[in-house]
């Protein structure tokens, strides 16, 4: 089983070298290779992981292999190499995530926009994005307001306000405070109008 596994991965055919260094450590548990074939599994995981604008399933068996790996293994020598592939990978699903959610901006659908934002700042707090995604949260959420039949203007309104605090508590020299400002205003504006 192992010599297949090494077999496989020296042909690069990952997918069937993951396979066979699994097996091997679920049929020889207690062998001296178990480790080493658990973390290879892993490892051919993480080499079939795309890039980032692709379909992420491999990405996520990778994560879940290599933490299978460290709670089989806490001790491993290889348990700083395996939290760094760890980290690679969770940054390519947070590119994923950040991309699919600008997508739904760039397409008009600031519903699904502001949706899928606010996901990616409760999946992803410390994103290097957090500024872009939080100013884009104001603008999706001003641009479904005022596109928005009249019953629900007033909430969809309100909501934008919320979402500009939120902002400027949080990035008060953002390169993008003076749009933010624009549309906190015209929410209030806005509001007002509705008043009379």
């Amino acid at each position: 089983h192992y010599y297949i596994a090494n077999s496989h991965f020296a042909l690069e055919d990952y997918y069937f070298a993951a396979y066979y260094y699994k097996n091997f450590t679920k049929t020889y548990p207690r062998s001296a290779r178990a480790e080493e074939a658990l973390f290879k599994s892993a490892f051919c995981s993480y080499l079939n992981s795309p890039v980032s604008n692709l379909e992420q399933s491999d990405t996520e068996i990778a994560i879940e292999e290599f933490q299978l790996f460290l709670n089989r293994y806490p001790e491993s020598e290889l348990k700083d190499t395996t939290n760094a592939m760890i980290d690679e990978l969770r940054l390519k699903l947070e590119e994923k995530a950040f991309n699919n959610s600008k997508l739904y901006y760039l397409s008009e659908d600031y519903k699904s926009a502001s949706v899928a934002l606010l996901n990616m700042l409760i999946d992803f707090p410390d994103s290097p994005h957090r500024e872009e995604i939080e100013f884009l949260v104001v603008k999706s959420s001003y641009l479904l307001a005022v596109n928005s039949v009249s019953s629900k203007k007033e909430e969809r309104l309100n909501d934008t306000i919320e979402h500009y605090h939120k902002f400027v508590d949080h990035f008060q020299d953002s390169e993008f405070i003076k749009k933010a400002e624009s549309y906190y205003a015209d929410a209030l504006r806005e509001l007002d109008r509705m008043k009379f």
